[in-house]
């Protein structure tokens, strides 16, 4: 029936987008564990070297495109301030992996939480079943982030490891919950899809 492929495919669509996020979560989280303080030490240079990188390709993209072409175009715009950014990130990494990667990481999990919470508000919204866990993990989620941010001092030596053991849990009760949120929707689309294809009465 094409009403009910057309539902099916946007349907899975949605949940491949939905699981770029913890598999990102779970590769940094996995990294943070493994590597801790090395990780910390390297991040603010890698990021540093791909936001000049990032910023050379746009400029390049924006000046080897026609100019008729560039009516209304940032990317040179988004290419100088990402090289700007880029060198000042690295001139200054010790800010940046003393205190704000670790704060960007922490808002991660809180990010995770957030995403929860959205999810829960379709499942009350489409009535299905399991909103109550999704809103527990994703209040504990947003709870353990906000810890992580303001990480008090005796953390401080293990906090990399900890975001990460963070971030590991996002992405598995993340996945959790996205397929258990994908099987409701599924057996609650089958049968409304059937009924729209059914010849209504004139």
């Amino acid at each position: 029936m094409k009403g009910e492929g057309s539902i099916k495919k946007k349907r899975i669509n949605n949940f491949l987008n939905e699981l770029l996020r913890p598999i990102f979560y779970l590769i940094v989280g996995v990294i943070c564990i493994i590597f801790d303080q090395k990780f910390l030490d390297i991040s603010g240079y890698v990021l540093g070297a791909a936001l000049i990188l990032a910023g050379i390709i746009f400029v390049i993209i924006y000046l080897t495109r026609e100019a008729i072409d560039n009516l209304n175009r940032n990317e040179m715009l988004l290419g100088m301030g990402s090289i700007a950014l880029g060198i000042i990130l690295l001139l200054r990494v010790d800010l940046f992996t003393g205190e704000l990667f670790p704060v960007i990481l922490a808002g991660m999990v809180i990010l995770s939480g957030a995403a929860k919470l959205q999810l829960m508000v379709n499942m009350i919204k489409l009535k299905l079943a399991g909103w109550l866990p999704t809103l527990f993990v994703a209040l504990l989620n947003i709870a353990f982030g906000v810890v992580l941010v303001i990480a008090p001092e005796f953390m401080s030596s293990v906090l990399i490891i900890v975001i990460g053991a963070g971030l590991v849990f996002s992405a598995v009760s993340d996945v959790v919950f996205i397929i258990y949120y994908d099987k409701q929707l599924k057996d609650k689309i089958r049968p409304e899809a059937a009924y729209r294809e059914l010849p209504q009465e004139k």
